[in-house]
């Protein structure tokens, strides 16, 4: 009778502790599931896009560069960007308002290097200052868990604000 009340007893914290650390986890990571709000700016306007009958020109202004995406490893932000997607992107400077929900281009620590590439691409889920400065929390559309680090303003070198596919 007593093996049975041990057995009881150890079953029954095991179980506790299992509950307690699922409910840890889901209250570490709950703003994750928060709605984000829609970005606030960056973006191209109306007037830099002329339908035509047969084409579309997309005039790009100064400080907003454009790239094909065939050679990224982007899986990670997929369905969003996808490998035949091209971006148009805003250069990033110390005035450049980063937004949360914005989908950011950024360098990243050798350690997190993946495919000879220094540069990522995710989108922006929370945002902090600390002592270090301004950082971002960022998390590829596809992905299960945020990136596991601080991304630093000075790390982001551009903004995403427009998708073609």
């Amino acid at each position: 009778m007593k093996k049975k009340k041990e057995k009881f007893y150890l079953i029954t914290v095991i179980l506790l502790t299992i509950v307690t650390l699922f409910l840890a986890f889901i209250l570490l990571f709950d703003e994750v599931k928060e709605p984000i709000p829609k970005s606030q700016g960056n973006g191209l306007s109306e007037k830099n896009i002329k339908f035509l009958d047969e084409r579309i020109i997309i005039d790009i202004p100064e400080g907003y560069n454009w790239a094909s995406v065939e050679n990224w490893s982007i899986t990670s932000m997929y369905p969003t960007v996808r490998q035949t997607s091209i971006l148009i992107a805003l250069k990033v400077n110390q005035e450049t308002k980063i937004n949360l929900d914005d989908i950011i281009i950024f360098d990243v620590e050798p350690k997190y290097y993946y495919e000879n590439t220094t540069g990522w691409m995710h989108r922006v889920i929370k945002k902090g200052i600390d002592p270090e400065g301004e950082y971002f929390y960022t998390k590829g559309d596809s992905n299960k868990i945020i990136d596991p680090f601080k991304v630093r303003r000075e790390n982001v070198t551009h903004i995403v604000v427009a998708i073609i596919y």
